[in-house]
């Protein structure tokens, strides 16, 4: 029982054959098997040599098979029932001893002499994610329960229970991912195990998708928001563009008004001076009765002078020139700038040109013959530096739409 007799040694007989014995170095309870065999337990009390204090040892039976043993932090129960059954047995289930963090340094997280299941699990941070797990068989003389060995760690051995090798007693896993796993060893006795947690990264935490979620749901209000300001802008651009539309039409109409006043107002100067002129004529005609009348001929004098400055009134050209400017955007500036060397008359011309009028028609208009009229376009092509095969109004055209652009 004793290899060496420690140097203080307390025993308690209890009732029943059972009998307690304490020192500094061993804990031993000594019993009786149903057959009458005195058996010791000399190995699974070795944890309370460190919990007890000589001297004030207090040992205690409680019926039918519970021993009280006072520690230095108070009580432990000893089964009694549990001890006679583990007596019989051939052999026991493999003990995880220890689980160590390994890395650069090992950092122990878990020792264990006794207990087969740990209630706790092994919570692990991201970083230390690489585990070894030693491991023992109690099943002293039974070395082949080795060779019948087998581990497993749940969630990761995908390939189920592992063959233990011969020889070693440990077991390493390195940079588990985040998850639950539970480390398994049996042999033909029992199991024993050890569940590991290994917590994710904080960017996978429930707070951090309670932060995304959130963020999300920040991002879609915004996206919202940003999507109802776009709404409301189109709206707006819309809105402005049907105005846009609507003055456009409004501008269009009051140019096809103004330019209806230029045509009105043209034809009305053209049927004036064809009046004035037949007026004229018809004074010229009355010449050859007057003669010799010097009042008469003062009189027909003063009426053809009249008339002709009635036909060269400037007023309805300045009044349709505006007009003229209005509707066609400026043309007779862009005329003027390109073409400075052109008279008044010539200008006339190319304004008549412009709406499409026939040299008869500017005839009356200007108090010219057809032929002064075609004599005067004959200048104007080459004032422009144009043959005369070249289109007139196809030039004047252009520039109407430089005039537009500017």
């Amino acid at each position: 029982m004793f290899r060496t007799m420690p140097p203080a040694l307390r025993v308690f007989d209890l009732s029943g054959g059972i009998r307690y014995y304490s020192s500094g170095t061993r804990q031993i309870v000594e019993y009786q098997n149903p057959a009458g065999k005195i058996l010791r337990d000399t190995v699974s009390l070795q944890y309370l040599c460190k919990k007890r204090k000589l001297g004030f040892d207090h040992i205690r039976l409680l019926p039918p098979d519970r021993i009280l043993i006072n520690t230095e932090e108070g009580f432990s129960v000893l089964r009694l029932d549990r001890i006679r059954e583990n007596s019989e047995r051939k052999g026991f289930a493999p003990l995880i001893r220890h689980v160590y963090l390994t890395g650069a340094a090992d950092s122990l997280v878990f020792s264990s002499f006794c207990q087969s299941h740990s209630p706790h699990p092994l919570v692990l941070s991201p970083k230390n994610n690489s585990l070894r797990f030693e491991f023992a068989s109690p099943s002293f003389g039974l070395d082949d329960e080795w060779d019948k060995t087998c581990y497993m760690l749940e969630n990761y051995d995908k390939n189920g229970w592992m063959t233990h090798l011969a020889g070693s007693r440990a077991k390493e896993y390195t940079k588990l991912q985040p998850g639950k796993y539970v480390f398994r060893i049996r042999n033909s006795f029992g199991e024993s195990s050890i569940p590991v947690i290994v917590s994710p990264p904080w960017y996978e935490t429930t707070l951090a998708y309670f932060a995304y979620a959130l963020a999300a749901l920040v991002l879609l209000s915004a996206a919202t928001l940003a999507v109802d300001r776009i709404s409301k802008k189109r709206a707006e651009k819309k809105a402005r563009q049907i105005e846009e539309t609507r003055l456009k039409q409004q501008m269009k109409k009051d140019l096809e008004e103004k330019a209806n006043d230029l045509a009105a107002s043209t034809l009305e100067v053209l049927h004036k001076n064809e009046i004035i002129r037949k007026i004229h004529n018809s004074l010229n005609d009355l010449t050859p009765y007057l003669s010799g009348d010097k009042d008469g001929e003062q009189i027909l004098q003063t009426l053809r002078v009249s008339i002709q400055m009635g036909i060269e009134d400037n007023d309805v050209w300045k009044r349709f020139q505006s007009n003229f400017d209005i509707v066609h955007s400026g043309f007779l500036s862009q005329l003027e700038k390109q073409f400075p060397e052109l008279n008044q008359t010539e200008r006339r011309i190319c304004v008549y040109l412009k709406m499409g009028l026939r040299s008869k028609e500017m005839a009356p208009l200007l108090n010219m013959t057809y032929k002064s009229v075609e004599m005067t376009r004959y200048r104007i092509r080459k004032k422009m530096g144009i043959s005369r095969s070249d289109n007139l109004a196809s030039l004047l055209d252009r520039i109407s739409r430089e005039s537009r652009l500017e």
